[in-house]
């Protein structure tokens, strides 16, 4: 397995009488070639990074409790589950000054600001497509099925986060944390 193959690994489409196999974009491919972190290839949910707008970080999310909660469990069987490894999650500081919270561990995760930038080569290879439930959930999707996707890294203050707009660029100034307009791609390490 080599970095931009698509690893087909569970699946989220509770809107869909037969779910397709989801689709997993892989970013990179650990040294000793025995796991890789990878990303929904679309947006898959369109969720509020914290539905109740408080001073959020990571580690207190709402995006955070549904990724390794209801979408870990729905979204693959035991042995997928099995596959999917422990991660230490660490959220740097913004270039605002805003810190990130403590470090986590976490199964499924958002992408900081800094691994989006560095894991991307450019806007074009950053941009989404929304499936049919992002699409249902958010009117935030441009006129060819694109949708914006959150990051874990804090906004302008704790009461934003950062996303990738539509257009791919990386907007760290953020977006209200109770705003239901961006999809998630959600990112794992993976055994292979």
């Amino acid at each position: 397995m080599k970095k931009g193959e698509i690893l087909k690994i569970g699946s989220y489409f509770p809107d869909e009488e037969a779910p397709k196999k989801a689709e997993w974009i892989v970013l990179k491919v650990a040294k000793e070639g025995d796991r890789a972190l990878v990303i929904a290839k679309n947006g898959m949910e369109c969720i509020p990074y914290k539905a109740d707008g408080a001073e959020t970080t990571w580690e207190t999310s709402d995006a955070r409790a549904f990724l390794n909660g209801e979408f870990f469990e729905t979204a693959f069987n035991k042995t997928e589950q099995k596959k999917i490894l422990d991660t230490v999650v660490s959220t740097p500081c913004n270039p605002y000054g805003v810190c990130g919270g403590a470090d986590t561990t976490d199964k499924v995760f958002l992408l900081s600001a800094e691994e989006a930038e560095k894991l991307f080569k450019n806007e074009e290879k950053r941009r989404a497509w929304s499936n049919a439930r992002v699409y249902m959930q958010t009117g935030y999707i441009n006129s060819v099925g694109e949708c914006g996707w959150l990051l874990r890294t804090p906004g302008y203050d704790k009461k934003k986060v950062a996303c990738v707009l539509q257009d791919g660029n990386i907007c760290v100034y953020g977006g209200a944390v109770d705003v239901k307009v961006h999809g998630i791609r959600p990112a794992m390490w993976v055994k292979i």
